[in-house]
């Protein structure tokens, strides 16, 4: 019979307890009773008709009788049924013990060994060698080829396409028991019309049985025996049903259990795999399900999480507990929106977490209310980076207000973004009042400035455009602007930056050399002209703004005074060809000032021609292009708006915390001044200001910091070469959101050159004032002291040689003509020389020469002469006796400094990167000179001897500069003194110049 349904352990049972109820010893016994009471009555009725025979005979009579009777009778109606029932009875308790085996097995195994052992119970129960077990597919058409037995897969057949769909209509005559929907048997399968033949390797089939198996009335599966030694019997068709079909229900569970497993570990997968930590509390508030993220957010497990529902809340920030407690309220709400929360938690290890949490009420199929479903994300990094962006802006802002600029943002429409304190002071309005209105409307020629921002537009930039702010109060402010474009994140031109400096002193400087000099003079670039041999002949004021060289040094002098060495020979010499040939040379070039600092400029030279188009004379015009580099330089590094202004002043930018005290490191101050970041510390940083600076900063500093308004002061200080330049400073508090101060940021901008020039003004007046006053005083003291002294020659030529008056007559001749000597000196310091024609000179023959006149001394002053070894001759074009004048002073000053306990001169030559000067270098063993005098040792009548005038060095380095060449000292106390003479070397045409 072909099963519609799943049989059981428990019918199999029942099945077995009623064949043994049948055939049970009470019954055995009656049917013995039975059989021996009919017998005994037959044998009874024979023996009465033999009632002679004797007794013994009639004994033998009854009982054959009753053993004919009785034997029969109990074969047919006990032993029969007995041994059928046992037969049966085993048969069960081999099924039974069959499906038990097979559920031991189904629950350790898979799908595809489940299926192979059921076929070899199959096997061993029916005696059959080849047995399979295949699936339908739900359209009744396909067979879905699934297992076949251990032994056919390894004695009897290749069965291959496992897992594989086949169509019924493709298959034999086995398939008849799903075509007919009923068991078969062909216990001669050769004999078979209908049958299809075997695959190529396939065993041959004798016979077999089929069986298919239904549910709900579709085949869902067809399983097969064959290969029995014997006929197939119905017996052997009640085993394979009853395995099969029992087999079908264990399958049906695991294929279902399988598809339950599968579901349920994608859904884990799912959630247990998401970034976020995800929950699931009833509607009691306990937690059903977390996700092992919670690990990652909080430290905590998911087990302690799922044993500790109070955990959830103790780890929620104290600061945010009430707040959660009402939330709380909406577990038992079943129609409540989504609802987002941010709050912190304290994790395992005692960090804090942002947690975004959003939770939502969860339903079942029948629509019941779960509970909620919540999703918690840690956004710490998020809210970390909204905090770091809120301190990056108050910082930029901090920046934006240190600048000693008046800074300003123009949006596209021309309106006011943004400015600064500076914009504020010179304007005379508030910030939230400039904010949003017209940027040209502050300046006394609108349209000026409106076509100025416009142009920024147009170009990318504008440089140095001048214009005049109108202040609320009236007055006027003259600027110079610097502008560039921005842009947003997109590439977008987002608006304009612009840099308003306030040129009012130099204004105010320019009206003063317009009132004092020429119209030519009056020219704003540097201007001069020289010979066709490159002498310079005459230069404007600019050119001694710019490059510290006064009229008087330099003219005679080649351009090649201004050399830096940054340029190398190929650079000169196409200039000269451009020039000589008559055509006009444009290029920028780095010269170096008197002081030493280096500067770009731009320079024109023009020839110009006689009437027969000779060459007479270059005009060379100068451009000092120094900001404009340094800004093209700071603008292409910059990175954002606020950084490029402050790297584009080159300013020291530092950081306090909100007492004034230095808690970080601040990389660009330890970068200039040398010290570590330990040492700038607290109020160390004071130390590296110039010590009678100290005490006035510190009280300006406290000052600001106690009545926290802007700190502005200027102050010297020192490198970490130890040398000291002046800085102008400015710092402002920085604020919190909620107006508190949390430290201060400022700005130190280096004005040493502006320092020095100002110096070097006051020098030159200085140098003037003197001039004319020692022209003056040693004209009026020359014309007494000459009478003076012919008076006392005419004297001594009276007076004989025995004469008590001679010592004295001598004295006075002497001092008369220390005097002389004296009237002379500072003549010659402060009268121009004529100009004398230089001529190439070995510089060694200069030094053998002043060797040659210093060896008595050295010899009186126990001094050692060291030459450099391997001293190498150099040209130089020089005035020789000048050249020798100046070695001979400085090696004169040596020997003078290292008496009485002599010591070493040492005297050796260096040259430049392109060797186009050469450096004389000579040094001694002396004390050295002081640091205080160090500075002004060039300046006249400035010594540290005895006796002396202190003329000679601002002598030797008048004859040096004069000559295109610089004079440098270092000196340590105690350590000795280092002279360094640097000459340009001769190259052939050095008379013209370069």
């Amino acid at each position: 019979m072909v099963n519609q349904s799943g049989s059981d352990d428990g019918q199999q049972a029942d099945d077995l307890k009623n064949r043994r109820g049948r055939i049970s010893v009470g019954f055995n016994l009656v049917i013995m009773i039975v059989g021996i009471a009919i017998a005994e009555i037959l044998a009874m009725i024979i023996i009465s008709y033999f009632i002679s025979l004797d007794y013994y005979q009639l004994v033998i009579i009854d009982t054959s009788i009753m053993a004919i009777i009785i034997i029969p009778w109990l074969y047919i109606f006990s032993i029969s049924p007995l041994l059928k029932q046992i037969r049966q009875q085993a048969q069960a308790e081999s099924i039974l013990q069959a499906r038990q085996r097979i559920m031991e097995y189904a629950s350790a195994h898979g799908l595809s060994d489940l299926l192979e052992y059921t076929l070899n119970e199959i096997e061993a129960l029916t005696e059959s060698t080849i047995s399979f077990f295949h699936f339908m597919e739900t359209d009744q058409k396909t067979i879905n080829l699934q297992a076949w037995s251990t032994n056919t897969l390894q004695n009897m057949c290749k069965a291959e396409g496992k897992g594989s769909h086949y169509d019924l209509e493709r298959a034999g005559v086995w398939a008849d028991a799903v075509r007919q929907r009923k068991p078969i048997i062909h216990n001669d399968y050769a004999q078979q019309p209908n049958r299809k033949g075997l695959p190529e390797g396939h065993a041959s089939v004798v016979r077999e049985m089929v069986i298919p198996i239904i549910r709900e009335d579709k085949v869902v599966a067809v399983l097969g025996s064959g290969n029995k030694p014997r006929d197939y019997t119905t017996n052997d068709l009640e085993i394979i049903s009853k395995i099969g079909d029992f087999a079908w229900d264990v399958v049906d569970h695991k294929q279902a259990d399988i598809a339950i497993q599968e579901s349920e570990e994608k859904f884990h997968t799912l959630i247990d795999w998401t970034y976020d930590w995800e929950l699931w509390v009833d509607t009691q508030g306990n937690i059903g399900y977390t996700s092992p993220s919670c690990e990652r957010i909080s430290g905590y497990t998911v087990d302690e999480f799922i044993k500790d529902p109070n955990l959830l809340m103790r780890i929620i920030h104290p600061g945010e507990r009430q707040m959660i407690d009402d939330h709380q309220t909406v577990i038992h709400e079943t129609s409540a929106d989504p609802i987002t929360l941010e709050y912190r938690i304290i994790a395992r290890d005692g960090s804090e977490h942002w947690i975004e949490h959003i939770c939502r009420p969860v339903f079942g199929h029948d629509g019941g209310h779960l509970g909620r479903r919540i999703s918690n994300r840690d956004i710490t990094k998020r809210k970390q980076a909204e905090e770091e962006l809120r301190s990056v802006n108050a910082y930029n802002r901090s920046l934006f207000e240190a600048n000693v600029d008046a800074l300003v943002t123009i949006t596209p429409d021309g309106k006011i973004g943004d400015v600064n304190a500076v914009t504020e002071a010179i304007t005379g309005y508030p910030r939230e009042d400039l904010i949003g209105t017209d940027f040209h409307s502050y300046f006394t020629h609108p349209d000026k400035a409106r076509a100025g921002y416009e142009r920024v537009y147009e170009v990318g930039m504008v440089r140095d455009y001048e214009l005049e702010i109108h202040h609320k109060d009236g007055h006027c402010t003259p600027v110079v602007y610097n502008a560039s474009v921005y842009q947003d994140a997109s590439g977008k031109v987002a608006g304009v930056f612009a840099a308003a400096r306030d040129i009012t002193e130099r204004r105010q400087a320019e009206r003063q050399l317009v009132l004092l000099t020429t119209a030519l003079e009056a020219a704003a670039n540097a201007i001069i002209v020289a010979d066709k041999d490159g002498r310079i002949i005459w230069a404007n004021t600019a050119f001694s703004k710019m490059t510290g060289f006064t009229k008087e040094e330099i003219v005679g002098q080649s351009p090649s005074i201004l050399k830096s060495g940054k340029q190398n020979r190929e650079f000169y010499r196409n200039l000269w060809e451009t020039i000589l040939a008559g055509s006009v040379w444009r290029g920028e070039l780095v010269n170096r000032r008197k002081n030493g600092s280096l500067y770009f400029e731009e320079q024109f030279i023009t020839p110009v021609f006689d009437k027969d188009g000779s060459i007479t004379n270059f005009i060379s015009i100068k451009h000092d292009i120094t900001e404009h580099k340094n800004a093209e330089n700071a603008l292409r590094k910059s990175e954002e708006q606020y950084r490029s202004l402050i790297i584009a002043t080159a300013q020291i930018v530092w950081q306090t915390n909100p007492k004034g005290e230095v808690v970080e490191d601040i990389p660009m101050w330890g970068a200039f001044t040398g010290q570590s970041e330990q040492d700038a510390q607290g109020m160390g940083w004071l130390e590296a200001l110039h010590p009678d600076d100290r005490q006035r900063t510190s009280e300006i500093w406290a000052h600001a910091v106690e009545s926290k308004t802007i700190y502005d002061t200027e102050y010297r200080l020192r490198s970490h070469t130890g040398e000291y330049g002046y800085f102008a400073v400015r710092g402002v508090p920085i604020t919190d959101k909620d107006g508190n101060i949390s430290g201060w940021i400022g700005t130190c901008t280096d004005i040493t050159e502006k320092k020095l020039y100002e110096n070097q003004l006051i020098q030159a007046e200085k140098h003037a004032v003197i001039g004319r006053m020692v022209g003056s005083v040693t004209h009026e003291i020359n014309n007494p002291l000459q009478t003076i002294k012919n008076c006392l020659y005419l004297i001594r030529q009276d007076t004989g040689l025995e004469s008590p008056n001679n010592e004295p007559l001598e004295m006075a001749l002497s001092e008369t003509q220390r005097l002389s000597n004296l009237v002379g000196q500072l003549r010659q310091l402060y009268r121009p020389q004529a100009i004398q024609t230089m001529h190439p000179h070995d510089l060694m023959d200069l030094i053998n020469e002043v060797h040659t006149l210093i060896k008595p001394h050295l010899n009186y002053a126990h001094v050692a002469w060291d030459p450099a070894p391997g001293l190498e001759p150099c040209t130089v074009n020089c005035v020789k006796d000048q050249i020798i004048e100046v070695i001979l002073n400085v090696c004169m000053n040596a020997i003078e400094a290292m008496q009485p306990s002599g010591g070493i001169l040492s005297i050796g030559l260096e040259f430049s990167d392109e060797k186009e000067q050469v450096g004389v270098m000579l040094s001694d063993t002396g004390p050295g000179i002081q640091a205080d005098v160090l500075p002004h040792i060039f300046e006249p009548f400035i010594t540290t001897k005895r006796y002396g005038l202190g003329l000679g060095l601002s002598i030797c380095y008048n004859i040096i500069q004069k000559h295109g060449g610089q004079i440098t000292v270092v000196s340590e106390p105690g350590r000795g003194t280092w002279f360094t003479i640097w000459l340009p070397i001769y190259t052939g045409i050095a008379e013209r110049g370069e």
